[in-house]
């Protein structure tokens, strides 16, 4: 890098640094005892039973974070005659936090642990989940930097480039969609009842954009309908694209977005029409919810910062201070198939009626170039027997193990990893029964890295003597063209004209002089 560019390069150091960092994790327990309504019946034998946690509410002001979640139980079973029923309750999740007085904003991940119900009588369940949220909080931080660097011809500075690690979080989004997933032939809305509705997004394709957020994806949108003839499920797998305005965004950033399903609910509703053999009628299944998408951008800024610098002619005194962040190694978003399969005892299956995914004991570790996921995952499902009885409950569970290669990445890094389990595939023969997961990774890998930024620099003038004098210097190990100049104070132009050096430019200025 040419001298007469280094003070520019140098003045675009002084400021700030936008970073994300993780500042807390929070490991909390909430349980609720919920109390079934009358038209209700009796709990007789519990199926299956999940929680989930959906923020709703952040609050940042005066390096204080405080936050909502509610988190949703779910929970399913055999009531006294019989019948497949599904209770849903909720309860609060609140938290403040002193984080730092830097935070411009943050970012709260809530995850549920584990989860367990009990019943405390036939109308009455005691459901209890263990939550840890990780906050993230992205901060200003001041760059060090020399104040007094003077600004003649005779100074010379060395400036390097460094990529920290930055995070924007725009304000989450709100969808509402209603949609028809599926007709009961020949069924009066009034001979049906709905059990059970769900809506679960999967999020294929994110990309910023000209100041916005494009997302697309499929939307698996499933009722279980009682009918006189019995169970049944519906079911239809919906595409979306949507695009969420953010002035923060573009294209250097890499979007991640978590899709919420804040509500749902289903309509049966009458149709007739006419055929040609007369009069028939349906009815419609409507499946309407609301979803919120929760998006972080991450990207790596980078900043000029002065490391070094010397006065030529002069003794020099530099002080140094040793700034640490984090840089972006790599993002990756991918989708792996865990596969699954149990010896099943019951009798023969009619259909499968519902199936929920369970992903515990997740580790992570990054082994060179590679990051390596493992745990545990557990499918739960319902399914109705060809007798006509009631429901069964069949689990499949088995370990897992991906490695997503990460090309550039280093250990010890750090990784901020979100799963999505989903898109639960189920089959069976006459012996076992099959399940096929969906498993998506999204992961930014960031290394820690520090570096010495000059901070204060003394120059004292040296007598002048007019005499001409030829220093003999012979460089050792370690030696650079800049650590030469400084040591003498000399011009690293001088050093190359007078000594003839091949093969090295004054841009470069931590060329090695070893054996030079």
């Amino acid at each position: 890098m040419a001298e007469s560019e280094n003070w520019s390069l140098a003045t675009e150091a002084k400021g700030t640094v936008l970073r994300e960092r993780r500042v807390v994790g929070i490991r909390e327990e909430c349980s609720q005892e919920f109390q079934l309504p009358d038209y209700m019946g009796d709990v007789k034998r519990l199926l299956t039973y999940s929680a989930s946690a959906i923020p709703c509410n952040k609050f940042t002001s005066g390096g204080e974070i405080s936050f909502l979640s509610i988190v949703t139980f779910r929970v399913s079973y055999i009531d006294e005659a019989g019948v497949l029923t599904e209770s849903c309750f909720t309860s609060d999740l609140e938290h403040s936090e002193r984080v730092c007085p830097e935070c411009v904003d943050a970012r709260i991940s809530t995850e549920v642990l584990s989860v367990s119900v009990r019943l405390k009588g036939p109308r009455r369940i005691c459901a209890r989940a263990a939550l840890v949220s990780d906050v993230y909080v992205s901060e200003r931080v001041n760059i060090p930097c020399c104040e007094d660097l003077p600004q003649s011809g005779d100074v010379l500075r060395k400036t390097t480039e460094i990529a920290v690690h930055s995070a924007v979080y725009p304000k989450p989004a709100e969808r509402e969609y209603a949609e028809e997933i599926g007709r009961l032939l020949n069924i009066s809305a009034n001979d049906a009842q709905t059990v059970k509705c769900s809506l679960i997004p999967h999020v294929t394709s994110i990309s910023a954009e000209n100041g916005s957020v494009c997302i697309k994806g499929d939307m698996d949108a499933a009722a279980i309908i009682r009918t006189d003839e019995g169970i049944m499920r519906v079911m239809r797998r919906i595409p979306f694209e949507e695009s969420i305005l953010s002035d923060e965004c573009d294209s250097d950033f890499h979007p991640r977005v978590n899709a919420h399903v804040t509500n749902t609910s289903v309509n049966l509703n009458n149709v007739v029409e006419d055929g040609t053999d007369g009069a028939s009628y349906y009815t419609s299944v409507v499946l309407s919810a609301t979803i919120e998408f929760h998006t972080v951008a991450d990207s790596n800024k980078k900043y000029n910062v002065v490391t070094d610098a010397f006065v030529k002619g002069q003794k020099n005194k530099c002080e140094y201070e040793n700034f640490k962040y984090e840089e972006m190694q790599t993002f990756v978003c991918e989708r792996r198939k865990i596969s699954l399969s149990n010896l099943r005892s019951e009798e023969d299956i009619r259909e499968i009626i519902d199936t929920d995914v369970i992903l515990k004991n997740v580790k992570k570790d990054i082994c060179g170039s590679e990051l390596k996921i493992s745990g545990d995952a557990v499918v739960s499902i319902i399914a109705s027997p060809n007798t006509g009885g009631e429901c069964v409950l069949i689990k499949c569970e088995a370990p897992f193990e991906e490695s997503i290669r990460i090309p550039g990445a280093a250990d010890h890094g750090t990784v901020s990893l979100d799963l999505d389990a989903s898109d639960c595939s189920v089959t069976f023969d006459a012996e076992n029964v099959y399940a096929a997961v969906n498993l998506t990774v999204t992961a930014v890998v960031l290394a820690e890295k520090s570096i010495d930024l000059l901070v204060n620099m003394e120059s004292t003038a040296q007598e002048k003597n007019n005499r001409r004098t030829v220093t003999v210097y012979y460089p050792c190990e370690g030696d650079t063209l800049w650590s030469v100049a400084k040591k003498y104070s000399a011009s690293i132009s001088d050093i190359l004209k007078y000594n003839s050096l091949s093969g090295v430019s004054a841009e470069d200025t931590d060329a090695s002089l070893s054996g030079a």
